[in-house]
């Protein structure tokens, strides 16, 4: 953390806003499992400035420096190729080529560029630019003491089209709707699971329709048949993703990575890129950065493998970067489950799946390249770009990418594609292409162990982790120590162990694409379009948490096929690592393993019979209202008063709830906080410097015995800086009549 004597909190106000995003159209977000990931309404998000998709997700946090999240995609999109094209007369996007006959031309989907081109327009009914978005069940209430939690995507807005669907097929689907300067309409359905094993992807169902419908400059203009009778010849969909971390700083540097918010001298896009065409899957994982030395004394950075304990590690202190802790080991993926062989008139049905009738056809390209060579409408004519993408005169296995199998690699900004076709599409025809997108490998308490061993060059017993001030390692460790090969422990652990578990990200990400082509397929055998998979139970309705006395009270309401409930906390924030606390029948627990002062937030989640359990997003409380602290009763003397911590230390470190006397000082996931105890019912607190100038005032209303000062500032937004500070409490509780002052100390 800096070391600043004055610094403006106006960015601190703001909590885990959302990224920015592509060319102005709005997203949705599905939020229901591990993978979180934006859709547009135009289908297209591109970003310069964060990122499209996380896995895992809801771990985004703008209090932490560096944020708490681990970025997968940074952009997604498509590009539809054609020949011997038409354009109508007029026509808006291009009006150049209006009426001409055009022997190769692509439209690209989200693209709004100067000189009013629009490429593609949003064509929902209930919207105006965004998605819409559906829930098998109705999103849950989440109260925190007293307060509604508002959570804007666990709700449903009925003007922009939204719904709670009980026949929905998956927990949630969200569904673009929109027109590209082709004239193909696009109907884009992304569905999402919160079953364990099958959180880890989504699920894209793609019509493409051939029905003349052109995009005006204006979104709420009239879009009418404008194209009907032309043939698309030689229709091609290129499906075009960037996997990796998004953002870029000056000179296309990334700056949205966890390491590099923080100033970690680790190597940035330096993504590896394979094709496996049994899988049909596309997958990108981290490599080891060619100049980029790292902190290792060998310079390998595969895996981004944090510091060892040092200066360099505390400034990823407060996001739980333990010693050594591989921070990007994931590998992402975009894979194919179904191609409709042939065009149909029905756009609601299927055709044969091109997969399974001649596999070796399909995808027509899988490709890479570095950023400079990708041709699109913007860098090059629309016939150099259709080549580009379409690569008229190669063969297919010269379209097919492979992995050289070296681990190296530049910082270069890389984009892939799936291309799919030929088709001949007739008006009022259609295609579909079924696709899954997601990301999968090593769980995070997995990086933080085998990041220690990699550190240490050994695999280490516990007694033997290496020192973390984040206190976060040990507990990691514990939760994998079951799956460590108890015959390797003491041997030494090599560069090809680390590669191995690098590796296994692969095994894992194969298997999402397993599990959603079985999804897919259980869908279709059920005479479907959508997937299929059988529903984790209802997630309760409400969920209401209250603080109390050296305690948090939870309840919530019963929930359809629940045999039981689990129940979830964290501390400090909702993005810290979450820890189970309790099962039970009922439909209420007190939480009494608390401490004073500490914010607990918390969720709960109904299990079945079967073992399948609801949502643990659906009832997170989330944001600065979340979460709960417990408190003590009001004093009974005025002069009982004491400020907690005292003196304060930005660098104090923070305190461990479960053992108070092994950690630091600081309020868990509240580094600018100081709390008043012992105070009366009611009271005003002043703070004062040490020369009388007040520098803020704090009326105490609750009727508790705790008082809080979130982010410790003055009455000008301003933190405090290093100094002698003398409160000043005067009771208004008629019981514990009189006034006292209390002096105490801050070190930044």
């Amino acid at each position: 953390m800096r070391k600043v004597l004055i610094l403006t909190v106006l960015g601190l106000l703001a909590i885990a806003p959302s990224p920015s995003f592509g060319q102005g159209e709005a997203n949705r977000t599905h939020q229901v499992g591990d993978f979180w990931r934006n859709v547009a309404g135009d289908g297209f998000v591109w970003v310069e400035s964060g990122d499209h998709a996380w896995w895992p997700g809801g771990l985004n946090e703008s209090r932490t420096n560096p944020d708490i999240r681990y970025g997968m995609f940074a952009g997604f999109g498509t590009i539809l190729a054609v020949s011997d094209w038409k354009a109508p007369s007029p026509y808006p996007a291009w009006p150049r080529e209006a009426g001409k006959l055009e022997p190769r031309w692509v439209s690209e989907d989200g693209t709004v560029y100067g000189n009013n081109i629009v490429e593609t327009v949003d064509i929902n009914p209930h919207t105006s630019g965004r998605p819409r978005k559906f829930f098998r069940l109705q999103p849950p209430k989440i109260t925190v003491d007293g307060q509604d939690i508002p959570r804007t995507e666990w709700k449903v807005f009925p003007e922009q089209g939204d719904e709670a669907r009980p026949t929905l097929t998956a927990d949630e689907m969200i569904e673009a709707l929109y027109v590209q300067s082709i004239g193909v309409t696009v109907r884009a359905q992304s569905y999402a699971y919160a079953n364990d094993g099958y959180d880890d992807f989504h699920i894209l169902v793609y019509t493409f329709t051939n029905e003349g419908r052109l995009p005006e400059k204006e979104r709420t203009a009239p879009i009418s048949p404008q194209l009907s009778g032309q043939t698309l010849k030689d229709f091609y969909a290129v499906f075009d993703v960037k996997m990796e971390a998004g953002g870029r700083g000056g000179g296309g540097v990334n700056t949205q990575t966890r390491f590099s918010t923080a100033g970690l001298d680790l190597g940035n896009w330096d993504n590896l890129i394979d094709y496996d065409d049994k899988e049909k899957l596309l997958m990108s994982w981290d490599g080891d950065h060619v100049t980029v030395k790292g902190y290792r004394a060998d310079n390998d950075d595969q895996g981004d493998p944090a510091p060892g304990p040092g200066k360099d590690l505390d400034k990823v202190q407060e996001a739980l970067v333990s010693p050594g802790e591989f921070l990007d080991s994931a590998y992402r993926g975009l894979g194919a489950l179904h191609v409709d062989r042939t065009p149909t008139k029905n756009k609601d049905q299927l055709t044969q799946n091109w997969l399974d009738a001649t596999p070796d056809e399909q995808p027509h390209s899988a490709r890479w390249v570095d950023a400079p060579e990708w041709k699109d409408v913007l860098s090059a004519p629309h016939a150099l770009s259709h080549d580009f993408h379409v690569q008229p005169g190669t063969t297919r296995a010269q379209r097919v990418g492979k992995w050289d199998g070296g681990r190296q690699q530049r910082s270069m900004e890389r984009l892939a594609s799936l291309n799919f076709g030929p088709w001949n599409v007739g008006p009022g025809e259609s295609v579909h292409v079924v696709l899954m997108i997601g990301a999968n490998g090593p769980s995070i308490d997995a990086n933080k162990a085998y990041g220690a061993f990699y550190l240490q060059g050994k695999w280490l017993a516990r007694n033997e982790l290496p020192a973390d001030p984040t206190g976060a390692l040990a507990p990691a460790y514990d939760r994998i120590a079951r799956t460590l090969p108890a015959a390797r422990l003491g041997t030494p652990f090599t560069k090809a162990d680390k590669d191995a578990f690098i590796d296994s990200g692969r095994d894992s990400l194969q298997t999402s694409t397993r599990r959603a082509r079985e999804v897919w397929k259980a869908g279709v055998a059920a005479g479907s379009m959508a997937p299929k998979l059988l529903p984790v139970p209802a997630w309760p309705a409400t969920f209401t948490i209250k603080s109390g006395p050296d305690q948090n009270e939870l309840s919530w309401a019963a929930a359809t096929g629940a045999a039981k409930y689990r129940l979830y906390r964290t501390v400090g924030f909702e993005t810290r690592p979450r820890e189970a606390i309790a099962e039970v029948t009922g439909t209420s627990y007190t939480d009494k393993t608390v401490s004073r002062g500490a914010k607990y937030f918390y969720a709960v989640t109904a299990v079945d019979s079967k073992g399948l359990e609801s949502s643990y997003y659906a009832t997170r409380a989330e944001g600065g209202r979340g979460g709960a602290s417990p408190f003590r009763s009001p004093a009974k003397s005025i002069t009982d008063v004491r400020v907690v911590p005292n003196p304060y230390q930005v660098e104090g470190g923070e305190v461990n709830p479960k053992s108070p006397s092994t950690g630091g000082f600081n309020f868990p996931g509240q580094p600018h906080k100081l709390l008043f105890v012992n105070l009366p019912a009611r009271a005003t607190i002043r703070i004062f410097t040490l020369t009388g100038d007040l520098v803020n005032q704090i009326e105490h209303t609750s009727g508790s015995g705790d008082e809080e000062w979130r982010l410790m500032v003055s009455d000008n937004n301003q933190f405090l800086v290093s100094g002698i500070y003398l409160a000043h409490i005067q009771s208004h509780d008629p019981g514990v009549p009189g006034s006292h002052i209390v002096k105490f100390i801050v070190v930044r």
